[in-house]
């Protein structure tokens, strides 16, 4: 069989009344220098080694149509049963050839998603309307020790645990009735413990209006946790610093200073008493007040 594959000029080949012939149903032409459809282009149709074809088309949609044609060197007399039989060939062929282009695709439209998201620094997935996994991006692997087709089919509570879920249940209703929701969470991780998380849920409408799933996306801020209560920390020890130096400068009588000083920073210092002593002058005994 000769090879005819490359991207052609429809203009080439025919006028607007044989593409309207073409697109209407069957289509046979037994010599194309003879054809008055094609006899203006009947050297463009010889370059190709074609003196006679015939098509069938196939509308995959309201906007694109594509024909299957077959060709031969000589010309030819197509027979209605041939005609017949490349009409069904269409029919039954290319919607699996669509169908297997759209998996293809689908496949390889997954294969980029999954490489752009598992270098992203957070745990992204979707699950459907029943809290079942459908793609979870290769942090879940770090996390959890299982690959993204572990994940798959698995519910939600499954993987998080009986305690953990039960702190995200009121954050999957709201998303389930289609609200989006932003919320903080523990999570276990395989090797670093219990982990602070940011989440955020996002619902997946399906034509309808219905609820078909929603997505995830995770970051760990376990560390930004421990540095905003440093900070936190710190601030409250200035403060009663702060309140501390009010009360020495304020208060007349020592002991009372003391007392108030101490009511101050006992929080601090997280203690419940204290006591300040004097030495005799004798040195031989101490003098400790509470």
């Amino acid at each position: 069989l000769q090879e005819l594959g490359g991207t052609y000029a429809i203009h080439e080949f025919g006028s607007p009344e044989w593409w309207q012939h073409y697109s209407h149903g069957k289509f046979a032409v037994e010599d194309v220098r003879t054809n008055p459809l094609t006899l203006p282009y009947s050297e463009a149709y010889q370059s190709l080694g074609v003196l006679s074809y015939a098509a069938h088309p196939f509308h995959a949609d309201e906007n694109r149509m594509v024909a299957l044609a077959v060709t031969s060197r000589t010309t030819r007399v197509w027979s209605a049963s041939e005609l017949s039989l490349l009409e069904h060939v269409v029919a039954r062929v290319w919607p699996l050839v669509e169908r297997v282009r759209s998996e293809a695709a689908l496949r390889e439209s997954r294969r980029q998603m999954s490489l752009v998201s598992d270098h992203v620094p957070a745990l992204i997935s979707y699950l459907d309307h029943q809290e079942i996994f459908r793609f979870a991006n290769g942090k879940y692997h770090e996390w959890f020790g299982l690959k993204p087709d572990e994940l798959e089919g698995m519910h939600l509570k499954q993987l998080l645990g009986e305690e953990i879920y039960k702190q995200r249940a009121p954050y999957i209703a709201r998303v389930l009735h289609g609200q989006a929701v932003k919320f903080e969470g523990p999570t276990q991780h395989r090797y670093l413990g219990r982990r602070d998380l940011e989440l955020s849920y996002v619902p997946d409408f399906g034509p309808d209006a219905d609820i078909r799933g929603f997505y995830v996306m995770a970051m760990d801020i376990t560390e930004r946790k421990k540095t905003e209560k440093q900070l936190e920390h710190q601030a409250r020890r200035l403060r009663l610093l702060w309140e501390a130096a009010g009360v020495i400068l304020t208060a007349e009588n020592p002991d009372t200073m003391l007392q108030r000083v101490f009511g101050k920073i006992s929080p601090l210092l997280e203690v419940d008493t204290f006591f300040n002593f004097m030495v005799n002058e004798a040195g031989d005994a101490l003098a400790l007040q509470a």
